[in-house]
């Protein structure tokens, strides 16, 4: 079916559009949605486009029988289209809801920069730790530089969908760019900035079940040959106490505490979840003889960073061993003793128990004794 022929005045402004999106590289299916959406408008006011006002706009969308995303997806490509128009000099204005305005006449960079300030103190409010803070805002400043033309409101489930998919990086990574992207746009939803989610649909990243890659004790013994002894107290702290690299960069002498039953260390974990810590008798009273403060000092007051700590562990590593997998073998060593998951996942700081059980090597023994059972059959075990 041939479409309606545009009115006079608005086909040179949407002809050029649609030539920049494509010269944008937005997906086929992004222009043809918002496409359908300009042409709608200007058949609804057929005179000059540069006439049509705020009102007029919402009084039109409140007349249809749309939903309250489709009506607020379909002002939102006005917007974009009228604010192109202005980069064009074809008119000095765009009809858009009062809180967009202050945004129009700058740079995207500069609407991103004041979204994503404004966002890291709402993180900062709910009690996220300045290192969740940190890395998502890394991960929408990407899809900024990726989209330096639009704001973060302007972009669609597409624009999203396409730029995960662009990334090249394995499944962990996926799954915190999806989940960055979704706290984002809900605040954006939560905050009234947009009606819309456009990541609410995002594809679930499916992350393939790793197995456990416990360091064996022959690599940590010679690890620990001639280590200096802070490279020592990160490494025995990571494979005897299953402490995160970053949690390990953050230990504070005043953390240790002697009980009746040994010493113990308070570790601050993820989202600021603190747990206690059992740790074997030498390695207590040699941290506890350290001197007062960070067991790490950077010598400028506070200290090291997880990064910096990680390459110091890893240069007494050997091959491909890292300070994580020393906490695959703090937690499948503990498994072993009591085939305690809960007992692991608390020792670990996991919120999830299914979390607790990647970083579990089974115990061969426990496997060969099952396999035996099952070939075992009146009385006597199958050849």
């Amino acid at each position: 079916m041939t479409a309606r022929p545009l009115p006079e005045r608005w086909r040179e402004p949407i002809a050029s559009w649609e030539a920049r999106l494509r010269a944008d590289g937005f997906a086929d299916g992004t222009i043809r949605d918002r496409m359908r959406s300009v042409r709608r408008a200007a058949h609804a006011f057929a005179g000059c486009p540069w006439d049509v006002t705020a009102e007029r706009l919402e009084a039109y969308a409140d007349q249809q029988p749309w939903s309250r995303q489709t009506r607020g997806t379909w002002l939102r490509t006005l917007r974009l289209f009228y604010e192109f128009a202005v980069t064009k000099g074809w008119t000095d204005r765009t009809p858009t809801p009062d809180r967009h305005a202050a945004l129009v006449r700058q740079p995207a960079a500069t609407i991103w920069s004041a979204e994503l300030a404004s966002w890291a103190s709402w993180l900062g409010a709910s009690g996220q730790s300045q290192q969740t803070i940190r890395q998502r805002t890394y991960v929408l400043r990407r899809l900024a530089c990726a989209h330096p033309q639009w704001g973060p409101w302007d972009l669609q489930l597409d624009d999203l969908a396409g730029w995960m998919g662009s990334l090249r990086v394995g499944p962990a990574a996926l799954r915190v760019a999806r989940q960055s992207l979704r706290a984002f746009y809900r605040w954006g939803v939560a905050t009234g900035r947009i009606t819309a989610d456009p990541s609410a649909e995002l594809p679930a990243v499916r992350h393939p079940r790793a197995l456990p890659r416990p360091v064996p004790d022959a690599v940590i013994l010679a690890a620990l040959d001639g280590a200096e002894g802070r490279q020592a107290d990160a490494i025995e702290l990571g494979a005897v106490a299953g402490l995160r690299r970053s949690e390990i960069a953050r230990v504070r002498t005043e953390d240790l505490v002697q009980r009746p039953d040994g010493w113990w260390l308070r570790v601050l974990g993820k989202g600021g979840v603190a747990r206690d810590v059992p740790l074997p008798l030498e390695l207590g009273e040699r941290l506890a003889a350290r001197p007062r403060g960070w067991l790490f000092p950077n010598g400028r007051g506070g200290h090291v960073t997880p990064a910096h700590l990680g390459k110091v562990m890893r240069e007494r590593l050997a091959d491909h061993w890292t300070p994580h997998t020393l906490r695959h073998r703090f937690a499948s060593t503990a498994y072993a003793a009591e085939r305690d998951y809960r007992a692991v996942q608390e020792l670990l700081g996991h919120a999830n128990v299914n979390t607790t059980m990647i970083y579990t090597a089974v115990p061969g023994g426990a496997r060969r004794a099952a396999v035996t059972a099952a070939a075992t059959f009146r009385g006597r075990e199958s050849a």
